[in-house]
Order: C-alpha cells, then structure tokens, then sequence
C-alpha cells in the first residue's frame, strides 16, 4: 500500500509541476514614449515591420537606396533617408539640404515605383 501511496503523490507532484509550467505570463504594455526611451518595439512597429518585409518590397527598396547612393548629387542628409515601401505606397522620411535634393530623391523613388503612391514626408534643413 505504500509503493501506490507514494506513487500517487509522486504523479501529483509532477502534474502540479506541469501546469506551473503553463501558467500564462503577465505582458506590460508599455505607452508609446516610454517605448521609445527604452528603444522597445511596440506593436505598431512589429506590424509594420512585417508588411514591409516582403521580397519585392525589400528589392524595391534595395533599388532605390542603391540609387540614392549612387547619385553623386545628393548630399550625405539625402542619402540617409528612411524609405518605407509597403505594398501600394513608399514613404520618404527624413532630411534633405535643399528643395532640389527633395526633387531629385522623389523622382529616383518614381522610377522604382511601379506604379505605387510616393507619400512625400521629406523636410529641406534650413541651416
């Protein structure tokens, strides 16, 4: 009777052990702010994260950066903007010295475009 005895509680314990295992953990949500203190990817940024890695947009924007750095025209700020391609639009971001520079990065991004809305968020510095 003791051998089923101690059996019995040896089963108990590894089942208590085993939904222990599955007990659900408390996620934080963390504001937006905090987020970026932190350098924490919020949801936003995962979700964009995954419509923009597709092949075709990443050759899409392999492409036009290629161009960019190619461009003997475009200043060091030029070259370093953020371009976002998502499956109907490309997003421009960031600085650029002047309107012609602006001008000339929306148009190498047309030329890539196939066909998508270019949404136009470059700024010119004006030092």
């Amino acid at each position: 009777m003791k051998k089923w005895t101690m059996a019995f509680v040896v089963c108990l314990e590894l089942l208590s052990n085993a939904t222990r295992a599955y007990e659900p953990k408390q996620i934080k949500v963390i504001p937006h702010k905090v987020a970026a203190e932190l350098k924490v990817e919020t949801a936003e940024q995962v979700k964009m994260d995954r419509l923009q890695n597709t092949p075709k947009n990443l050759a899409l924007v392999q492409n036009i950066r290629r161009n960019l750095l190619n461009d003997n025209y475009i200043s060091k700020n030029g070259k370093k903007v953020q371009i976002i391609a998502l499956d109907k639009e490309i997003t421009l971001k960031g600085l650029v010295n002047s309107d012609g520079e602006k001008t000339r990065i929306i148009n190498i991004a047309n030329k890539f475009s196939e066909h998508r809305k270019i949404r136009n968020q470059l700024e010119v510095s004006r030092q």
